[in-house]
Formats: C-alpha cells, structure tokens, sequence
C-alpha cells in the first residue's frame, strides 16, 4: 500500500472546490495510510457486505430527519410511548397502594382506547413489521377487583 500514489479526494474531477471542509480530513486519511495505520484491520483482504435492505421509503425519511422532520410513524410512536409511560406511572401508584377508584378505572379504560387507535394507525404506517407493536389491556395495569 506504501508504493502506491496517494492522492486526495479533493483532487477528484468530481470535487473540483478546493476549500470544501473535507479538505483537511483528507489529508489525515492520506497520512493515517501513509504511516500504515490501516494496515493491519481485521477482514483485510476479505469482501466486505454492506447490507441495503433498507425499506423503500429509508433515504426519504433519513433526508426528512436530518432536515428537522420526523416521520409520521415515529412521531405516532412518541405518542404511544407518552401513552405507555402514564399507564406505567398508573400502575406503579396502584402497586404502592393507591385505591382503584371507579374514575381511576375509566381514565385506564380511555387511555388503552385511545392508546388502540394510535396504535392502529402506527402499525399501519411503520415500515417494518419487526417495527410493529401490539395492543395495552386495562387489566395490564389494574388488577381485578
């Protein structure tokens, strides 16, 4: 690897600004070669896989995220996160000794309601089914009377 020319990518035709930033992270690589630090990395001289089987719609979400839009589906499972977290909260008071009070049992009842609709719609629009997420119960939460 020594004997071989070593060049920039800021010489490349198709990086023709020489001041773009990289400019100074490509010359440590150059270095970093040069000293043979890159020698000796497991898997020389081995293919390397890269996997791609990203979902179709992967590269428009990365593009949305990075540009400070997330998602419908990410932001729909926010949502049923904040839900999961009150019904927890609720369910930790109860272990402690809170009374289960009949209003107490309805806003359970609503929360998991509500928390089914979100999730409907999540699972519609997750892109993976490994990204799916299955229904909350009343009785999860409050033991029955």
């Amino acid at each position: 690897m020594k004997n071989k020319k070593l060049t920039s990518l800021r010489f490349h035709p198709f990086f023709p600004d020489f001041e773009r930033p990289w400019h100074y992270v490509d010359e440590l690589i150059i270095k970093a070669m040069k000293q043979g630090v890159f020698d000796n990395l497991p898997g020389k001289g081995m293919p390397q896989f890269i996997e791609s089987s990203h979902h179709p719609e992967y590269w428009a979400n990365k593009l949305l995220k990075d540009h400070g839009y997330l998602p419908e589906w990410v932001i729909l499972g926010n949502d049923l996160d904040r839900f999961d977290e009150e019904l927890q909260t609720i369910r930790e008071q109860v272990l402690q000794g809170e009374p289960i009070t009949p209003a107490l049992r309805d806003h359970v009842n609503t929360l998991c309601t509500a928390r089914q609709i979100l999730l409907r719609l999540y699972n519609e629009k997750v892109p993976a089914p490994s990204l799916q997420r299955g229904p909350r119960t009343p009785d999860q939460f409050l033991p029955e009377e």
